[in-house]
């Protein structure tokens, strides 16, 4: 008669916190998930911002070049037969030599690396690039 009453009783109070800590449990572990995904996104997009960033400043930092490599190449042409130093060809490399130590030790580290190949880049190149060594 006990065994009929049972199946028919409705369930203790211990099966229900049992059910709810076993749904407490899952939430939570669903809300962690969900909260990893978007912490895993946002750190993403964070990175992508600080890329985007740093590819701006290198940007800015050597587009004046876009003018002043043209210039200067026009103006040794113009200036070959003459002893002259090119002053705009001057102002470009001393320009280049500053930005390339202003964005750091790495863009330092291949232009140091370009000066030492003769055999690939150009002498005038190698002999500017070369005053990194210092």
């Amino acid at each position: 008669s006990d065994g009929a009453d049972n199946a028919n009783s409705p369930p203790s109070i211990l099966a229900c916190s049992r059910s709810l800590s076993n749904d407490e449990k899952y939430r939570k572990r669903f809300l962690r998930r969900i909260l990893d995904r978007l912490k895993a996104i946002a750190t993403k997009i964070w990175e992508a911002w600080l890329i985007s960033l740093r590819s701006a400043e290198i940007a800015v930092r050597m587009s004046p070049l876009l003018v002043l490599t043209p210039a200067a190449m026009a103006t040794s042409r113009l200036l070959q037969n003459n002893e002259e130093s090119n002053p705009i060809s001057t102002l470009s490399w001393w320009y280049t030599l500053k930005q390339i130590q202003a964005l750091g030790p790495a863009f330092v580290k291949l232009a140091q690396w370009i000066a030492t190949r003769r055999d690939i880049f150009p002498p005038e190149v190698c002999d500017q690039l070369s005053k990194l060594h210092d």
